[in-house]
């Protein structure tokens, strides 16, 4: 399990200057070093916490829901191939984000002979399903209007199933 994004460069690094405990814990050696922006150990967090963020290429901005202009966009990292704009998430469709291919160094290799991974953070909507053969996002919005709450019945297999999901609506008050 992971909050966005299984990065195994960022995890290793992590673990290998031991900021990480038992079971990937965080340590109070991590929270230290990890607000420390600009620091391989902040940019780890930041990856792990928030998925990866790719730069668009020069003088290229889209407007978040917010209004607010960005100069980098999230990918669906455990993708293995796509353009920027079919990989981009949370851009507008109508972003002038480009087909341009994803550098190397933006991409993580998450292969799909890798234990099933199970995330968080994205506030997807519609019917819970997996992302890839072997990772499931499960959130489904449950703080807004209309989301839901999300759980994955895993058995051990290997290719997760989308009728393992467990979905209850949110319930609405007045």
């Amino acid at each position: 399990m992971v909050h966005a994004c299984w990065h195994p460069d960022h995890m290793a690094y992590l673990q290998a200057q031991q900021l990480l405990g038992n079971n990937n814990t965080l340590t109070d050696a991590l929270l230290l070093e990890g607000s420390r922006k600009g620091s391989t150990a902040y940019n780890a967090v930041e990856t792990v916490l928030k998925g990866m963020e790719v730069p668009l290429p020069a003088g290229r901005v889209f407007h978040d829901k917010d209004g607010h202009p960005r100069s980098h966009v999230r990918v669906k990292w455990w993708k293995q191939n796509g353009s920027l704009r079919d990989l981009a998430m949370g851009a507008p469709q109508e972003s002038d984000i480009p087909e341009d291919d994803i550098p190397q160094e933006h991409l993580v290799s998450y292969g799909t002979e890798e234990k099933p991974l199970f995330l968080g953070h994205y506030w997807l909507q519609g019917e819970p399903a997996p992302l890839a053969s072997n990772v499931a996002c499960l959130d489904y919005s449950v703080a807004k209007p209309g989301g839901k709450l999300v759980a994955y019945r895993w058995d051990g297999e290997k290719i997760l199933d989308s009728r393992h999901f467990v979905a209850v609506n949110r319930f609405e008050t007045d």
